[in-house]
């Protein structure tokens, strides 16, 4: 602690001693502004000499991709991921130390992706922003602040101390040296004095080291939904009085009817009983008019708080009665920002199934399925695909095939699905338009599985404990119609993989900066990393780009990169619909394995990144307070395209930005917003904030970024 602090003050030193400032532009429509931002310690200074605006410089071409010049891409990249290997390390090394010697959980590995994606964030973000250098002490005790509600500030606890991981490292390069080992050691340090500052019980919940998740119900609790309810609390009683050591799990209960929603229920980790008293105390009520409110439900569920990464299911018999582009872009919008797959449980539909088509478009675009159940004995049995989803399952396939023709020579559709020796259990989950019967699964021996098979109206589950190592083969006859399958698997360290897509600009910094999809016009540049890494055989990754109609889009050998030995590149054209990626690999035991992303990605027009903030994830009361948001277009489109900005806080502060603002294609600009919060705003709390996009000619909504601040 006394090597970090002393450090610090050196390092304040020196700073004062050079007079180490940094100015950078902002490119605004008629004019450039400067920002002027003093007492820096951002060292050592940027050796390229370029102005801030040079990342978007006059020629066309400032967004391409350096395919004439991939040595210098991968000299950035190489920088880029330094602080990220050295963070893992200090993670992994802590979470070993608090599980005494077990295996890290594969959602804990899920927390350290958010973690890392965090720090490449603040990292690109430097580019426009230099560090003052009293910011380690001030994130110390934001973190602290932060810490006395921990349950509402979980995501903003996670920014801070990725952000001060970072800083840390950056202390720690300049006096120590820019080696893994002397980063982690700044890392690691770090994370003592936060484990000191705010208390070893807080610091473990907010780390999540046992990979914390939250299961989240949203019920429909209108008078039809007596059955569906006592089957919701059939499944949480599974959950809950299951054996388990090697994850955690919290709840969230939010009910909707119409026209009333909640209250909301949170519960901890070690309170599922009251969890379930609380589902028992729901009464089935009201109702009439079939169209309920699940929109606002879902948003409830959202706004409470869950854990990154974590599986949402909504149980209704009715279709939405809130479904409108504002609702819907906000349950995606934060779906998106806090990795949550959301799934439905449906039946009925106001004798409609048209009105579902709001659900399966929020199930598609968060990894999540639409289960049609028509009677409430099939709702039970799906109740071990709950439980899966709090173990962090890894998807091993999917698909989709049939026609509703009723030819009797129509083709019977057979399905290949590797499972490896890494998997300790699978779920296949298949959904048909007709009949489900006649579905066979066959282990890799021919054998047809029967044990763990569930029967639904129209589909069937097989849940496989221990599977064969091997290939099974799914076959769907045609009797069965249009068909989707999902193939989910886990064990205590899975063979799994995140990924993030970056861009890099043709000159400037050169430093990756973070998308959550790839831009339009544009190669598609992605870091993966790979979860369970020490069983996969070197040399034996590759990755496949699979279109929505199963078509392989491209097949690369994966880029090793870092130091950590779990993380890869590689760029590739994307298609023009929307696509998964596959890695493919053998385990060390010779056996292949496929992974991939559980929900289709797709290029975008534009995207807005944070660009710059006074402090760190914080707001301060009582004044106005600078962000800066960079606005990216992709290379389509006519040359020059003006924008209209919204922007929304959560508690309906002040804000002003010039709007509408011109953005050239394959160019960047820029939004100076001037944010004002009132000095008898709460102390303590996260203020969420949400900036809607769209064209000027147009009304659709096309962008959004949502963003997050402590208030202080």
């Amino acid at each position: 602690m006394m090597k970090l602090a002393t450090a610090i003050l050196l390092f304040g030193i020196v700073c004062s001693a050079f007079n180490i400032d940094s100015v950078y532009r902002f490119e605004d429509d008629d004019d450039d502004r400067e920002l002027d931002q003093a007492q820096n310690f951002n060292l050592p200074e940027n050796d390229d000499g370029d102005e801030f605006e040079s990342e978007f410089a006059d020629n066309d071409d400032v967004l391409e991709t350096l395919n004439d010049d991939e040595l210098g891409e991968m000299e950035a990249i190489q920088e880029h991921v330094k602080y990220q290997d050295g963070a893992r390390s200090a993670l992994l090394e802590f979470a070993r130390k608090l599980r005494k010697g077990k295996n890290v959980t594969n959602a804990f590995l899920k927390v350290i992706d958010t973690f890392e994606k965090e720090i490449a964030e603040f990292y690109a973000a430097l580019r426009q922003r230099a560090v003052k250098r009293d910011l380690l002490s001030d994130i110390k005790n934001f973190i602290k602040k932060a810490s006395e509600d921990r349950t509402a500030n979980t995501k903003i606890l996670r920014d801070l101390t990725s952000e001060g991981l970072f800083v840390a490292q950056k202390v720690e390069e300049f006096f120590g040296g820019s080696k893994r080992d002397f980063l982690s050691l700044g890392a690691a340090e770090f994370l003592n004095n936060i484990k000191e500052e705010i208390g070893e019980e807080t610091f473990d919940e907010f780390l999540s080291v046992n990979g914390l998740v939250t299961l989240m119900f949203t019920i429909d609790n209108t008078g039809s939904m007596g059955g569906e309810i006592r089957a919701a609390i059939a499944i949480s009683e599974q959950i809950v009085r299951a054996d388990r050591t090697n994850y955690d799990v919290d709840y969230i209960l939010s009910p909707f009817n119409d026209p009333e929603t909640g209250p909301i229920t949170r519960k901890k980790e070690g309170e599922g009983e009251e969890f379930i008293a609380a589902l028992r105390r729901l009464q089935a009520r009201g109702g009439g008019d079939c169209p309920e409110l699940a929109f606002k439900g879902m948003l409830n569920a959202l706004e409470a708080g869950p854990q990154p990464g974590s599986s949402m299911f909504v149980f209704t018999d009715a279709f939405p009665k809130d479904s409108n582009e504002e609702n819907n872009n906000a349950v995606l919008d934060i779906a998106s920002d806090l990795d949550i797959k959301i799934n439905f449980f449906t039946s009925r539909g106001c004798n409609s199934t048209d009105g579902f088509r709001p659900f399966r478009k929020v199930a598609q675009e968060t990894g999540g399925v639409v289960y049609p159940f028509h009677n409430t004995l099939d709702l039970k049995k799906l109740g071990e695909l709950v439980s899966l989803s709090v173990r962090s399952p890894a998807s091993i396939g999917s698909g989709s095939g049939g026609s509703s023709s009723r030819k009797r020579r129509a083709p019977v559709k057979e399905y290949s699905i590797s499972v490896d020796d890494s998997i300790e259990k699978i779920s296949v989950t298949v959904k048909t338009e007709n009949s489900g019967t006649g579905i066979k699964l066959l282990d890799p021996n021919g054998k047809v599985v029967v044990s763990g098979r569930v029967d639904l109206t129209k589909g069937v589950v097989f849940n496989i404990d221990s599977p064969i190592t091997g290939v099974y083969k799914l076959v769907v006859p045609a009797g069965a119609g249009k068909h989707e399958y999902k193939v989910s698997g886990v064990s205590e360290i899975n063979v799994d993989f995140g990924h993030l897509y970056v861009f890099i600009a043709k000159r400037g910094t050169r430093i990756p900066v973070p998308l959550d999809q790839p831009l339009q016009g544009l190669p598609a540049k992605v870091f993966i990393t790979i979860a369970g890494a020490e069983s996969v055989k070197a040399g034996s990754l590759r990755i496949k780009v699979v279109n929505d109609k199963g078509a392989v889009h491209a097949d690369k050998a994966l880029t090793a990169v870092g130091t950590s030995g779990v993380r890869y590149f590689f760029r590739f054209d994307p298609p023009s619909g929307p696509f998964k990626l596959q890695v493919h690999g053998q385990t060390k035991k010779g056996s292949s394995f496929v992974r991939e992303t559980s929900r289709h990605d797709q290029t975008v027009p534009v995207v807005m990144k944070l660009s710059y903030r006074e402090d760190s994830k914080i707001i301060r009361r009582g004044r106005e307070n600078t962000v800066v948001v960079k606005i990216i277009r992709g290379k389509i489109g006519s040359n020059r395209q003006g924008y209209e900005l919204s922007l929304k806080s959560e508690r309906g502060y002040s804000a002003t930005y010039r709007s509408p603002k011109f953005v050239w294609r394959g160019r960047g600009g820029f939004v100076r917003i001037k944010i004002v919060v009132p000095a008898d705003a709460p102390a303590g709390k996260t203020e969420n904030f949400k900036l809607s996009l769209t064209r000027a000619d147009e009304t659709m909504h096309i962008a959004s970024l949502i963003f997050s601040f402590l208030l202080v």
